[in-house]
């Protein structure tokens, strides 16, 4: 769920193709973007996964 009013931009691949080819600059900019948008999801899932093994680890500790 978004924490705010969003929208929503959907985008498949022959057309983000197609963008690349016909405005390159633009469509690396996007994938630029796009990139780190992934980039920081996967840090932050990696800091979650990080969190919950050792909250693991710590209640084998204590059993």
């Amino acid at each position: 769920m978004a924490e705010e009013e969003c929208r929503i931009l959907g985008l498949f691949r022959p057309d983000l193709l197609d963008l690349i080819e016909r405005k390159p600059r633009l469509g690396s900019k996007f994938l630029f973007q796009l990139a780190g948008v992934i980039g920081e999801r996967l840090k932050h899932t990696n800091e979650e996964l990080q969190a919950l093994w050792a909250k693991l680890e710590e209640n084998k500790v204590i059993t």
